[in-house]
């Protein structure tokens, strides 16, 4: 039996890419955990249009299954490649969309207490700033984030070292979200 289920958002527009290759090993830590896993390319989402900015609207056409896969799930694990010091276009409108959801819930909060990992690919700078991009608003939607659960993937820096210490980091995202979950499951958090 299931221990809960954690999604996988890639925001890159390459489903094949390092960040999705990253993004599947820490799902695979997350079944080797007893979790049911479902990964979701965003570039996949073609009816999720631009985020309008009114954040009593609608969930957008063609994504109500992406939006209950959210509700059901237990936590997540983003992953995005960086553009510009920031997250992908495609992950910047779904955390806007995102925002939109996550208002439903009683005093506004339906994602409160899910829990929540972060990778972030790049070939020279900014994978801070976009892994603090997607932080930043989830925590405030009330996400829980575990321990080592961030991951900057520097394509270039990850060639030049012979230890590949990045790549043992996305498996323990997926481990740390899990451990967390379980921590979390029937707390009540935000609001009383």
């Amino acid at each position: 039996m299931s221990q809960g289920l954690i999604l996988g958002i890639n925001g890159s527009p390459h489903r094949n890419g390092v960040g999705a290759g990253l993004l599947g090993q820490a799902l695979d830590r997350c079944l080797k955990e007893g979790f049911s896993t479902q990964l979701i390319h965003l570039c996949d989402q073609t009816e999720m249009r631009f985020y309008h900015g009114e954040y009593t609207a609608e969930t957008p056409p063609g994504a109500e299954q992406l939006f209950q896969s959210l509700s059901e799930a237990d936590g997540l694990i983003l992953s995005t490649s960086t553009w510009w010091f920031n997250v992908s276009g495609l992950m910047k409108n779904f955390i806007e969309h995102l925002t939109v959801f996550s208002f439903r819930g009683e005093n506004g909060y339906a994602l409160c207490g899910k829990v929540a990992g972060f990778i972030a690919t790049c070939e020279e700078d900014g994978g801070q700033a976009a892994i603090n991009a997607m932080v930043s608003p989830l925590v405030h939607m009330g996400f829980l984030v575990p321990p080592q659960s961030m991951l900057i993937y520097n394509i270039n820096m990850a060639e030049k070292s012979h230890d590949q210490w990045m790549l043992k980091d996305a498996p323990l995202i997926g481990l740390n979200v899990c451990r967390l979950v379980r921590l979390a499951k029937g707390q009540k958090w935000g609001y009383e």
